[in-house]
């Protein structure tokens, strides 16, 4: 049964105390669902036809919808209530809540170094330089991705039972990042880069659900919904980016796009550990 406590005159659906622990399930089972939706996807194309795994995808879309009707009957009013501004007016609060709050911008700006690290990752074009194209590429190119996500949902488990260490986590777990990356995968060939890529995947689970509790954790409960928003939006930015940089590296040399990642995540490191407070009183 979820637990509600009161923050202010904000309801929270999870206790402060519990944050890590939620966020280490949600985390976790994202990740799972990550590595299994595809597999189960191309296994109900195959027996069933794309028509009916369409039909049955927009079906789990409803029920996730219908499954969020609690929650919103019971904040829908007080909504209402509290905010009569503009959808650009809360856009332009929430970005300049995080521009000032110090924490908030330090994380903006590492994970989105962090999220650039994983558009550079282009695993496919990576292994197929490696062993060229044949049928064990073919087997190999999902392979890193899966078992990354199985063991990412393993890390964020453990990592729903610390506590007040976020920042240390997320500095020493993109840090570690960087390691795995290079020299661990390029020095060690296409087996290196494979069990590198299984490390990345581990280690995101502590940094996502790190990343998580401190940002809701150090941010004014009537602010979370446009903090998340706006955080959200900044950190995703990092994968196209990443991704245009890693694909044009990549055409000169695929250990050079590791390179580039791995110095991206050592920047998002230091970046991390220099720019998060270790403590502070929330304020906008």
């Amino acid at each position: 049964m979820v637990c509600c406590t009161r923050r202010g005159n904000y309801l929270s659906i999870v206790p402060d105390e519990s944050l890590e622990r939620a966020n280490a399930l949600d985390t976790s089972c994202y990740a799972l669902i990550e590595v299994i939706a595809p597999a189960l996807a191309g296994a109900l194309v195959g027996f069933a036809g794309p028509d009916a795994t369409l039909l049955i995808i927009a079906g789990l879309y409803a029920s996730a919808a219908v499954s969020m009707l609690p929650i919103l009957r019971g904040t829908s009013a007080r909504t209402a209530r509290l905010s009569s501004a503009t959808f650009m007016t809360d856009v332009v609060a929430g970005v300049a809540y995080v521009a000032r709050h110090p924490t908030l911008r330090a994380l903006a700006l590492s994970y989105s170094l962090y999220m650039m690290t994983w558009g550079i990752l282009l695993v496919p074009v990576l292994v197929s330089h490696a062993v060229g194209s044949t049928e064990t590429a073919d087997l190999l190119v999902g392979f890193p991705w899966a078992a990354g996500g199985l063991f990412g949902a393993l890390g964020a488990v453990l990592m729903g039972r610390l506590r007040g260490r976020e920042r240390q986590i997320i500095g020493i777990g993109i840090a570690a990042t960087a390691v795995a990356i290079y020299p661990f995968s390029t020095v060690l060939g296409l087996y290196g880069f494979i069990v590198g890529i299984v490390v990345v995947g581990f280690l995101s689970g502590p940094v996502d659900v790190a990343l998580l509790t401190l940002r809701q954790r150090r941010t004014e409960p009537e602010w979370l919904g446009r903090v998340l928003t706006v955080s959200m939006g900044l950190n995703t930015s990092g994968i196209p980016i990443g991704s245009v940089i890693g694909g044009w590296v990549v055409t000169y040399s695929s250990s050079g796009a590791l390179i580039v990642a791995a110095i991206v995540s050592v920047i998002s490191a230091v970046t991390a550990f220099l720019m998060i407070p270790d403590a502070q009183t929330i304020r906008g």
